[in-house]
């Protein structure tokens, strides 16, 4: 079991935020709009990722941590079941605050993804606020 890494989306907003924690980590893009991910420890490729265009890729964890000690925003999932079909299935939620309510936004089939999603929803909100 390995935590994930968060998608380039993600991690270019985390890199706009000012996200230089440690990380194991990183994406860099291709001419063909994809991009290639790196592990940190391959000596020949650390002097690659000191261009411009590449970017620390945090993982999901890691990056829920540093809202939460840097900015102060707690990213959180919540699991519901869902009794359709005589079948129980979890269904994840991750909740946001806004004017002191909770909304439950979309349904996601994994913890990953609506974590995801909360992560992404979460950088947004920050860099919103900065402007």
């Amino acid at each position: 079991m390995e935590d994930e890494i968060v998608l380039p989306e993600t991690a270019l907003l985390a890199k706009q935020l000012g996200f230089k924690e440690k990380s194991f980590y990183w994406y860099q893009p291709r001419f063909d709009k994809t991009y290639r991910t790196y592990k940190f420890g391959d000596d020949h490729l650390l002097d690659s990722c000191m261009e411009d265009d590449c970017f620390l890729a945090p993982t999901q964890t890691l990056l829920q941590r540093y809202l939460r000690e840097k900015h102060n925003k707690f990213v959180s999932v919540t699991p519901v079941l869902d009794f359709t079909n005589s079948k129980c299935t979890a269904r994840y939620y991750y909740p946001t605050l806004n004017n002191n309510t909770i909304d439950l936004l979309d349904r996601f089939k994994t913890y990953e993804e609506a974590l995801e999603t909360g992560l992404k929803y979460t950088l947004n909100l920050l860099l919103s606020w900065k402007k």
